[in-house]
């Protein structure tokens, strides 16, 4: 296109020069796509910001409560640690065996487990006082003298007769006496001597299996 141009002096012919080419940045071609989003949406971000990250007081709230819950974690385990300890340097109550605290019924035949001990008259050759230290030749709780083969009962088992597992001496005892010592299912044998009751004891051992017998 031409202009015409009168001046001073003369007529002068202008050509518009060619139009300018205007450049659009992918940022402003955005705008126009999508005017409603605001306009610092389109503005270019530095490569090392993570939309995905917290806030740094975020993650500092965080870092200080794993602290926390490590630090509670960790005296928990000692407090576990120290009550275990303290569990195991006690020693176990022991509840009396079942033979020394109930005397239950015993029908004829009969096989149960006892504990057994003896008790005796004199020391023996060696004079060594063993055990209860002696002196019973006297009468038992029935009436009759000791003799080899009686035995110390709990009360309800008076002129019961049982024999012993195991005994070298092979034995029907009886039991014709009580004693302050003697309950439940415990046996307490009579011997003569001191020596004569300690070694038959240790043939047949403290506990041992009774039969009831006729």
């Amino acid at each position: 296109m031409a202009a015409l141009v009168i001046g001073v002096g003369g007529i002068a012919v202008l050509e518009d020069a060619e139009p300018a080419t205007v450049e659009e940045s992918p940022a402003d071609m955005l705008r126009l796509a999508y005017p409603q989003r605001a306009p610092d949406h389109f503005l270019p971000k530095p490569d090392h910001v993570d939309d995905a990250l917290p806030s740094l007081e975020l993650r500092s709230e965080v870092a200080r409560r794993q602290v926390r819950l490590s630090a509670q974690t960790e005296s928990a385990r000692r407090a576990s640690v120290a009550a275990a300890a303290r569990r195991a340097s006690v020693a176990p109550v022991r509840s009396r065996p079942l033979e020394l605290t109930v005397a239950p019924a015993l029908a004829m035949g009969a096989r149960i487990q006892v504990t057994l001990s003896y008790y005796y008259c004199a020391r023996g050759p060696s004079g060594r006082v063993i055990g209860d230290g002696g002196g019973f030749c006297g009468l038992m709780r029935n009436g009759v003298r000791v003799h080899s083969g009686a035995a110390a009962c709990a009360h309800r088992y008076l002129g019961q007769r049982f024999r012993i597992a195991g005994d070298p001496t092979g034995r029907t005892y009886t039991c014709e006496d009580t004693g302050s010592a003697v309950h439940g299912l415990h046996r307490d044998v009579w011997f003569n001597t001191a020596e004569a009751g300690r070694a038959w004891l240790a043939a047949v051992g403290s506990r041992a299996v009774i039969e009831i017998v006729p």
